[in-house]
């Protein structure tokens, strides 16, 4: 008998920022149904420390961002920061960019989770739209996860995204 493990999905910040602010700028019903899609199908939707910062670090949108991300983060218990620690030495032994340090931070805390006992129960799907992060991700033994797929995925339950 298979067992079926839970997944959890790290989030990097170009996915994060398309769906909390063009999705839910176009329509806010669509981005209601999205969040909960993503809350419904996995076991936790991680945001790793560097992306929700990256995220907010916008300073057109910070304030607009911030009160979106945490209404989320307090309406669903298993859409969360992620709760594994990374140094900033651990994300720079991955990528040394200062562009790349959300996707770097998502990976480690992937693969820190994978190794722990507490959470390596899980399957871990890092989805993003840059190649280079998920061929990273893969190398680590975490699931990458193009943010096309997940897309598809939507769409095949009725959930059609615009762009």
């Amino acid at each position: 008998m298979t067992v079926n493990r839970g997944r959890i999905i790290i989030v990097d910040n170009d996915v994060l920022a398309y769906i909390f602010e063009e999705i839910y700028d176009i329509d806010k019903n669509l981005f209601n149904k999205v969040i909960s899609f993503l809350v419904l199908g996995n076991a936790a939707i991680w945001i790793p420390q560097t992306v929700k910062s990256e995220f907010l670090n916008s300073p057109k949108y910070k304030r607009r961002r911030k009160r979106r991300l945490e209404k989320i983060l307090n309406m669903y218990i298993n859409f969360k920061e992620c709760p594994i620690t990374v140094s900033s030495n651990e994300i720079n032994s991955i990528s040394p960019y200062e562009n790349d340090k959300g996707e770097a931070d998502g990976i480690m805390q992937g693969q820190k989770a994978l190794l722990s006992d507490k959470f390596g129960i899980f399957d871990y799907h890092f989805l993003s739209n840059d190649r280079k992060a998920l061929t990273k991700a893969e190398n680590m033994n975490l699931i990458p996860y193009p943010y096309q797929n997940l897309k598809e995925r939507f769409r095949e339950v009725g959930i059609i995204l615009p762009l």
